[in-house]
């Protein structure tokens, strides 16, 4: 378990409401037991961790040091090669807008990363 005060955003909250309930629950469990687990860095202090056995990804942010977490989404993503150890900086910001297109398609423009 994380030391870290995990909070989520309500529009995040609206997309974890949108699946079953035992997704629901892996997605919280994976997520609170470590967030950090296989996280890729997106921005300076914006982050992906897949959850579920990578069926799902939570974007979320840190503040504080680490201290505070604030979830912004969570979502499906099938395009991610999870298994990669270095990530380029191309590679990195072509990610980041993939993921940025997804969270507001998913969210229907309510979430803009």
């Amino acid at each position: 378990m994380s030391d870290a005060n995990i909070s989520w955003e309500g529009p995040a909250l609206k997309l974890l409401d949108r699946r079953d309930r035992f997704t629901r629950h892996a997605i919280l469990e994976d997520f609170n037991r470590d967030y950090r687990h296989g996280a890729i860095k997106l921005e300076s202090d914006s982050y992906l961790t897949p959850v579920s056995d990578q069926r799902f990804s939570v974007i979320w942010k840190e503040y504080d040091s680490g201290q505070r977490v604030s979830v912004r989404a969570v979502v499906p993503l099938t395009n991610v090669d999870f298994g990669a150890t270095e990530i380029t900086d191309e590679a990195r910001k072509a990610l980041s807008a993939y993921v940025k297109r997804v969270v507001k398609s998913e969210s229907k423009g309510e979430i803009d990363l």
